[in-house]
């Protein structure tokens, strides 16, 4: 249970206003070593040989077909490089991580018992963190940290700022607390929902080895580095951009269901889940979703790029609910 509040779905108004969200399900994994800033450069999409002291990336690993395997929010604290991973896959990663290392002077741990991370957000977000640091990151990826901890600014939404704050885990009740008498306490479908506005995906385990970083948009979102050198995938990762073969993008999409004195619609929106045309033919895949109140839930998804505005799309099945599409905060190539 949280330990300030029990964390309940918030409205877009509260998420507007300013919220507070314990990542539960978001892991970190450290790297330390002579070689560690070396040898994790060498497999991510982004450049992390030159990240500042004051910066974050975004950054995917991909296998050797270039397919995802994960996507990490990095920096740099105390002698170690940090990277954000989701729960469900972080013992796998950390494990085929480690195989990479052979001889490289690197030691890979699982943090996720020490630290803590909670995302803020809205309005009032930057307000209530003003009290422990003094300057806020001015620009998305930007990176300060101090005696509190580590706060790295990510995509934006909901027309202001978001923050993940890095802390102790022993600090984690009073921070908490402060941070609870002046946002709104949230569960994590708030956080997912500002990534979905964000057009950031999440890449957990229903949809790993599915999708290259061009598919979710990675280039745009700020993840690829087209002149930082080989990483596993480059290849196919630099093919794919330079020939324009990116047949699949990612969209932000919602669904409206019935009110609850209705039956309920039997459809599945998690990562995963099939987007269909109007024949049942399947032409997408949903990568994370978010229940927006009782009536509506927002996704985002990956879709053939020539069935978008067509001809209307569904969710799962020929019969499931409409579906509409939402702009994006960036465009597409």
């Amino acid at each position: 249970m949280n330990s300030i509040a029990l964390p309940h779905s918030c409205s877009s108004t509260s998420l507007e206003s300013g919220h507070v969200v314990l990542l539960k399900q978001t892991g970190l994994i450290s790297l330390e070593g002579d070689d560690a800033i070396r040898f994790i450069h060498g497999q991510l999409s982004n450049d992390i040989e030159h990240l500042g002291a004051d910066q974050a990336r975004l950054a995917s690993w991909c296998n050797h077909q270039g397919r995802m395997l994960a996507l990490f929010h990095v920096w740099k604290s105390a002698g170690k490089v940090w990277l954000t991973v989701p729960l469900d896959i972080l013992a796998a990663i950390q494990k085929r991580l480690q195989m990479y290392i052979l001889r490289a002077k690197v030691t890979l741990a699982d943090e996720s018992g020490n630290m803590s991370i909670l995302g803020i957000g809205g309005e009032k977000g930057g307000k209530a963190l003003s009290g422990w640091f003094e300057t806020l990151p001015a620009e998305p990826f930007g990176k300060t940290e101090n005696e509190y901890g580590v706060l790295v600014r990510v995509a934006d939404a909901f027309g202001f700022p978001r923050y993940l704050l890095t802390i102790p885990e022993n600090r984690l009740q009073a921070v908490e607390s402060e941070l609870a008498s002046v946002l709104s306490v949230c569960d994590e479908s708030g956080w997912t929902m500002g990534d979905i506005k964000a057009g950031v995906p999440h890449i957990t385990l229903p949809v790993q080895d599915k999708f290259i970083p061009q598919m979710v948009n990675l280039e745009q979102a700020g993840g690829l580095s087209f002149k930082k050198g080989c990483y596993p995938g480059q290849e196919v990762v630099a093919r794919s951009q330079y020939k324009g073969t990116v047949k699949r993008r990612l969209f932000h999409g919602m669904v409206e269901l019935p009110f609850e004195d209705n039956p309920p619609v039997d459809v599945n929106m998690t990562a995963g889940a099939d987007i269909v045309d109007a024949s049942g033919q399947v032409c997408g895949t949903v990568v994370s979703s978010a229940r927006r109140d009782n009536s509506r839930v927002d996704f985002l998804a990956v879709v053939q790029t020539d069935a978008i505005g067509k001809e209307a799309l569904r969710a799962e099945k020929a019969d499931g609910p409409l579906i509409t599409w939402i702009p994006l905060p960036y465009s597409l190539p």
